[in-house]
């Protein structure tokens, strides 16, 4: 039998730690606040695009920073 660390837990803290920074991530890149701070800053035409696909950049978003986060690996 395998002996496990009496200090232990039922957690992982890189875990808990890549997904608190991850949730994060998400929650900036979602906050209607900070979204419509950017948009409104850019150009007319960039601004009109973000509109019609407000969703989909959100996502782009998100999902190029954490690809950032953990090139460099910092998760």
């Amino acid at each position: 039998m395998k002996k496990t660390k009496a200090s232990s837990g039922y957690y992982n803290e890189e875990f808990l730690r890549k997904t608190a920074i991850i949730i994060i991530i998400i929650a900036l890149v979602f906050s209607p606040v900070i979204f419509a701070t950017i948009v409104e800053r850019l150009p007319s035409s960039f601004t009109e695009m973000f509109d019609n696909y407000n969703y989909y950049v959100k996502l782009m978003i998100s999902f190029v920073a954490i690809y950032l986060l953990f090139y460099y690996n910092l998760l």
